[in-house]
């Protein structure tokens, strides 16, 4: 027992004066050299051993589990940081993205609304039209008169047109006896409607085959003089760069006679039950 006490501190002793003789002297210089004798510190040992310089490459080092070296220093720190940054780098692309989507899924339904295309229709509540200029020839069996026709014509669109043309083709026993296209300008505003007027020219004569109207349009009886006729009306208008086409057709009384006035428009009741 004591022997092997003796050898125990005899090897502490070596080790001390072995680690003071190394703190002595530098890495540099030859004496170190000839000091670790062709070997070279051990790098897993922390500077308590050395290892053959020939084998410095071929040794694999052994380190406890324990070394702190092996434990990760501020890793979940790192990590932690990585993961919130990149979160809050692809939800503030996803917010600007989206952004951009609703935006323009907005701006697309805004000009949708406003600049899609709405009706725009023309219109007349007037139920007799009374003659001027009116000729008749009973011995040519020819007449020839003219009335004016009003008309609204409504834009329900957002945006303004404009009224260039309006055609009437007037329908008589199954015939077309005159076609009268009026060009103008009228500009109605979105959302309104404007009142416009066209003189319609109407003839009778033996050329279309109403020569017996001269002596019925000479008649001083309402009854003989007023007659329904179709009114085949074409509005020609332009929005947005082009032109669209409305049309409307209507059944109004027509008075050829050279006797009416309006103030003495005054019905018979068998005419009034006979129009009814």
């Amino acid at each position: 027992m004591e022997e092997q006490e003796n050898e125990k501190n005899n090897l502490v002793n070596d080790r001390r004066s072995y680690s003071s003789r190394l703190g002595s002297t530098s890495y540099g210089s030859d004496s170190y050299e000839e000091l670790l004798r062709g070997s070279v510190p051990c790098p897993t040992c922390r500077g308590k051993g050395n290892i053959p310089k020939e084998q410095e490459g071929e040794l694999v080092a052994l380190i406890p589990v324990r070394d702190k070296r092996l434990k990760p220093r501020r890793t979940c720190l790192y990590v932690g940081i990585a993961v919130f940054t990149c979160t809050v780098i692809f939800y503030s692309r996803c917010l600007y993205v989206g952004i951009a989507v609703f935006t323009c899924i907005v701006t697309a339904g805004l000009l949708f609304f406003f600049f899609s295309q709405r009706d725009v229709t023309i219109a007349s509540n007037v139920s007799l039209l009374l003659p001027h200029n009116l000729t008749i020839d009973t011995a040519k069996k020819y007449v020839y008169f003219e009335v004016t026709y009003p008309f609204n014509i409504s834009n329900l669109n957002y945006f303004p047109i404009t009224l260039t043309q309006t055609s009437i083709a007037v329908q008589f026993n199954v015939k077309v006896i005159n076609t009268t296209v009026s060009t103008f300008t009228l500009n109605v505003p979105m959302r309104s409607t404007r009142k416009f007027d066209v003189n319609v020219g109407i003839t009778f004569s033996k050329d279309n085959g109403l020569a017996a109207m001269a002596s019925r349009c000479n008649n001083p009886e309402p009854f003989f003089t007023q007659y329904v006729m179709i009114f085949l009306t074409t509005s020609t208008y332009s929005s947005l760069g082009h032109q669209e086409q409305t049309t409307v057709n209507t059944y109004p009384l027509v008075d050829c006679g050279n006797h009416t006035k309006e103030e003495n428009l005054i019905f018979s009741p068998e005419y009034s039950s006979l129009i009814s």
